[in-house]
Order: C-alpha cells, then sequence, then structure tokens
C-alpha cells in the first residue's frame, strides 16, 4: 500500500504531519521550504500560524475539521494562502487515515495531515499513468492532476476553457467512482498513487 508517509521524499509537494494538539510531528523539505518563503503561515511555538487573520480562522477551521473528521463541513478541506508577491500556494488539510498510522509504528500520534502544493512549482504528475492507476479517462486525469499540483477549479476550467460546472462535475463524477469524500482525499489519492509523481 502506498501512503502519504511513502511521499514524504517528495520534492514539489510540501507534506506537515501534526499532532492531535495541531503541534508539528513531521515536515517534509519543501514544507519547510515552502514556510519560510514568505508565505502567509509559519510556524510559532510548533504550530501552523497564519499571519492574516481570516487565513488562521480558516486553517483552525480546517484543523479543527481533521481532528473531529467532519471535513465535509469546510470547504472540501482546501484554502489558498499568498506569498509576499501575491502568487499563492494550495493547503489541502485531511484526517490522517488509520492505514497511515499503522504503517508509522512509532509516529502513531499523528493525527492530522496538511499538503502544500505551489502552482509555480508543480510536482510533475504522469496523466496517462494516473488515468490508467485509477481507471479515470484523460479528462478526469487531467483535472485530477491539476488539483493535485494546487491549481483552484476556476484556473482548471480557465486552462482548459471549460466551465467550471463541467470541471466540478468531473470532480464529482471522480470522488464517487473512487470512494472519496471531499476534494483533498481526491488530492491526497492522487499523490500517493505509485508511479505517477515524476520526482
Amino acid at each position: 500500500m502506498h501512503t502519504v508517509v511513502n511521499t514524504l521524499g517528495a520534492k514539489r509537494i510540501g507534506i506537515v504531519l501534526l499532532d492531535r494538539h495541531r503541534r508539528i510531528v513531521v515536515a517534509n523539505d519543501h514544507a519547510q521550504l515552502l514556510l519560510h518563503s514568505g508565505i502567509e503561515i509559519s510556524v510559532i511555538e510548533g504550530e501552523l500560524v497564519s499571519h492574516r487573520e481570516s487565513d488562521n480562522y480558516m486553517l483552525n477551521q480546517l484543523l479543527a475539521a481533521a481532528l473531529s473528521n467532519s471535513m465535509e463541513d469546510v470547504l472540501e478541506g482546501v484554502m489558498v494562502v499568498r506569498r509576499p508577491d501575491g502568487s499563492p500556494v494550495t493547503i489541502y488539510v485531511s484526517p490522517f487515515s488509520a492505514d497511515d498510522i499503522l504503517n508509522l509504528g512509532i509516529l502513531s500520534k499523528i493525527a492530522v495531515i496538511v499538503m502544500m502544493m505551489d502552482p509555480q512549482d508543480k510536482p510533475q504528475i504522469d496523466k496517462s499513468r494516473l488515468a490508467d492507476a485509477l481507471s479515470l479517462t484523460p479528462a478526469q486525469a487531467h483535472v485530477a492532476a491539476e488539483l493535485a499540483s494546487g491549481e483552484m477549479v476556476q484556473s482548471i476550467a480557465a486552462s482548459t476553457y471549460r466551465s467550471l460546472a463541467v470541471v466540478r462535475w468531473h470532480i464529482k463524477q471522480m470522488m464517487t467512482q473512487l470512494d472519496v469524500t471531499s476534494q483533498t482525499d481526491l488530492v491526497r489519492l492522487v499523490i500517493t498513487t505509485p508511479s505517477v509523481l515524476d520526482n
């Protein structure tokens, strides 16, 4: 089984693992790079904190939802923060699954995963392999890969010359087909699918 733990070494995906008290247990190299790059989230006393009140409120809502396993209620578990130049970094927050915990052994205290995707430095996702691995259509694989690269639904629609409704329809079809309940779960599934990430 391939899990988020196996993805910690990814060069273009920031992964931060938090305990039940929201304290950082593990942050991979790319997450540390992003957190020190001036994005609106940083580490204060071992916790992720946003410098903007509205972003901090949203981050806390996402973390609380992940800790209570009620992500459906909070905007699909996703938020966007900015760098000083205004460029976006997409943040996905998700509960840590039992499968991941079993594979960690001594790090079983982990409760939340935070994934950071920088659309300016996208992870390279092989869409053909993704389509084959998850039985997706080429259009679905493209949308899934773009989401997993940090793109928002609006920018995917614009770049593919599709309406928001069509892109959302693809996402809902994939969620049903793959038995996931949120966009964040879809992204997590994409980045943990073996052989689709080109590090």
